[in-house]
């Protein structure tokens, strides 16, 4: 046990106590606190909590150590056991539950009504038999595309005439075609299982 320079020590109750020495054994550092008694007390250094001048303070009352420990000539030194309890945590794996998924296909029925656009053609003949000077072009009028239809025939002299012209109108016509289609859609019930309670 080594010399320890002096340093006080008070209790819970204000009583003073001086360290006389410390040591280090298999149970970790203490020092030997003697109190104005005469009592000399073994602590654990752990236990004693320093304060701004300088001094100590350990959670007990001198007092009550020597009372416990009887009159001085029978025993001069108390050592105070202090006893720590430790968690020791360890965690384990457990089921608790278990969830199952059960996927239904429901099959339901669905109406489309989309309107679809159809164009047809109309042709109409016009005769013209009409003498015309030169070649006549196609043209519009309105939506309708007029197609010159040019024949040459025979006179005294020769002429073009306009036999007949083709009239094109290209209408647009809308016709509904309901149809019945099969759309599924997937439902999914969770069953919660038991577990062990382990």
């Amino acid at each position: 046990m080594e010399k320890q320079r002096t340093t006080t020590v008070l209790d819970e109750e204000g009583r003073r106590g001086t360290i006389v020495a410390d040591a280090t054994d298999a149970f970790g550092a203490h020092v030997i606190v003697q109190t104005e008694g005469g009592r000399r007390i073994q602590l654990r250094k752990d236990m004693l909590v320093e304060r701004a001048d300088g001094t100590l303070w350990a959670p007990l009352s001198f007092a009550a150590v020597e009372r416990e420990a009887g009159p001085l000539g029978t025993q001069e030194s108390v050592i105070i056991p202090v006893v720590e309890e430790r968690v020791r945590v360890g965690k384990r794996d457990r089921e608790t539950g278990r969830v199952r998924l059960v996927k239904t296909v429901r099959e339901e029925r669905s109406t489309i009504d989309e309107p679809l656009i159809r164009e047809h053609v109309d042709v109409e003949r016009v005769e013209v038999n009409r003498p015309i000077e030169g070649p006549v072009e196609s043209h519009y009028e309105g939506d309708t595309l007029v197609i010159p239809v040019l024949e040459e025939v025979l006179y005294v002299e020769k002429r073009l005439m306009l036999k007949e012209e083709l009239r094109i109108t290209r209408r647009r016509v809308e016709e509904r075609h309901p149809e019945d289609v099969t759309l599924r859609k997937e439902e999914v019930r969770v069953e919660r299982l038991e577990g062990d309670d382990d």
